[in-house]
């Protein structure tokens, strides 16, 4: 922005992004988690017409409410086992074109803001990759993040945008 030409990179984070105090942003740029056009600078390092300001920051993905299964990484043993573990979303209809789930309120139905894996959707594909994994399953509709409720889940992309189209025209 050009508002921002000529001024330090220290005062620019501080004043423009008030998210952290001044002293995380001077510890960011000292550690290099801020960069100006990929390089490591200083502080009062004077912002210039082109640069390309960067912050990478770890965040950890917030918790939602399943039951006692892991999602870590596991073995094939473990995963194994897993198989013969309960879902972990209640499973209340299935057959081969549909899936009912009962799904539990703080979790999203797919990857959204700050979710990325703790979301309906990704919880059912680790927990059985071969029949929900990545592109098994399909959102006939959704659920807000807080809301608990019935969700269907078509298992092809025409049965979730012919259901869709019923609910939208209340024809179900």
């Amino acid at each position: 922005k050009s508002r921002w030409i000529g001024r330090s990179l220290i005062d620019v984070y501080h004043d423009e992004f008030g998210s952290y105090p001044r002293s995380y942003y001077e510890a960011a740029i000292d550690a290099g988690r801020i960069l100006v056009s990929g390089k490591r600078v200083t502080c009062d390092y004077a912002i210039k017409q082109g640069d390309e300001l960067t912050h990478t920051v770890h965040r950890h993905e917030p918790a939602v409410s399943l039951s006692d299964l892991s999602l870590s990484t596991t073995s094939p043993a473990e995963h194994d086992k897993q198989q013969s573990e309960p879902p972990p979303i209640e499973i209340v209809y299935e057959d081969d074109t549909i899936l009912v789930v009962d799904k539990p309120a703080s979790m999203p139905i797919h990857a959204c803001g700050a979710y990325n894996y703790n979301t309906l959707l990704e919880v059912l594909a680790h927990w059985k990759p071969e029949s929900y994994g990545t592109g098994k399953l399909f959102t006939v509709h959704r659920l807000d993040r807080l809301t608990s409720g019935l969700v269907l889940i078509a298992k092809s992309s025409s049965l979730a945008s012919s259901l869709g189209k019923c609910i939208l025209e209340r024809d179900l």
